[in-house]
């Protein structure tokens, strides 16, 4: 007799950190600026607006819609005697939030920072780790923006859920999720709209995969009806779950298979499927998961491709 047994599957690899939210549900991506100097100290930038976000209780997204950027304008150079000699460089730094579908900036400011170094290097390294971000003119940069993205998904809420009923029609059901789930809790209305929404589409997603993947384990065992099939069928069967519609049907032929591999050699054959999501708020966090994986997966220009007007 077949054993089935559940276990989890939901991006166990995955940082907690990457999923943690605050308040809002506001998510931000970081990025340097397009100049060839923000370019070369992307690195330290980028951490440096990780800190930013963090600091003012703003995920630092991946793939969002929304980015933060700081790019440099060089006002001054001077050079100081000495051998070896001082280099004395004055940035402006310009960090703006922008909407990166339509290019509009929600929020913008510059400071002016000062860097010295032995080498042109080490002065412009200088120059960034001297940028203060911990100031009340940061603060109300970031509260500005997020008043403004809160807004912008509120405004844009029908227009995102008519994209999400396209992508449902043509099975990108992760896609979908990924809309729906990059809307923020703070934009009430919307986000109570989406996560109905996302709780169909995944329905209709692990219902479309389990037909999926029990025709491609069908496929495998009448290819190879032995040990060698059996593998490969197996393979495709761990991935249903066993809320979906079909999975009476996945029962009965994972019993066939089990029937024949004891014929075989006496053995019991087992399949581990995925962990069935019962609980609404689990499911929510699956769903939210399946999302954000998504868009941490895909280049910006696919994601991204999609322009609201506002």
């Amino acid at each position: 007799m077949k054993t089935i047994k559940l276990i989890a599957l939901i991006l166990a690899f995955t940082p907690l950190s990457f999923f943690a939210q605050d308040d809002t549900g506001i998510e931000i991506s970081t990025a340097a600026g397009s100049s060839d100097l923000a370019q070369t100290y992307s690195s330290l930038i980028e951490n440096k607006l990780g800190s930013l976000l963090a600091q003012n209780g703003i995920v630092r997204g991946i793939n969002s819609q929304f980015e933060i950027s700081t790019d440099f304008n060089v006002l001054n150079t001077k050079t100081a005697g000495g051998a070896p000699p001082m280099y004395i460089y004055e940035i402006m730094f310009t960090t703006k939030i922008m909407n990166i579908v339509d290019k509009n900036t929600y929020a913008q400011v510059s400071k002016v920072s000062n860097g010295v170094g032995n080498t042109l290097a080490k002065a412009v390294n200088n120059a960034i780790n001297q940028m203060n971000f911990n100031t009340p003119e940061y603060q109300n940069f970031l509260a500005d923006a997020k008043t403004k993205i809160v807004n912008y998904y509120t405004k844009n809420c029908s227009t995102i859920i008519n994209e999400v009923n396209m992508l449902e029609k043509t099975n990108q059901y992760d896609f979908a999720l990924y809309k729906l789930t990059s809307i923020p809790s703070a934009a009430k209305s919307c986000y109570s709209q989406a996560m109905a929404k996302a709780q169909a589409v995944y329905v209709k997603k692990i219902n479309y995969e389990c037909k999926s993947n029990l025709a491609q384990a069908k496929m495998e065992w009448s290819k190879n009806p032995n040990a060698e099939g059996a593998e490969a069928a197996t393979a495709y069967l761990s991935q249903i779950d066993p809320s979906s519609s079909c999975f009476k049907e996945v029962e009965a032929f994972s019993k066939t298979v089990g029937t024949r591999m004891k014929e075989i050699d006496g053995r019991e054959w087992n399949v581990y499927y995925e962990k069935e999501v019962g609980l609404e708020k689990d499911r929510i966090q699956a769903i939210k998961e399946i999302g954000k994986a998504f868009g941490a997966g895909q280049p910006k220009q696919v994601i991204h491709n999609t322009k609201i007007k506002l």
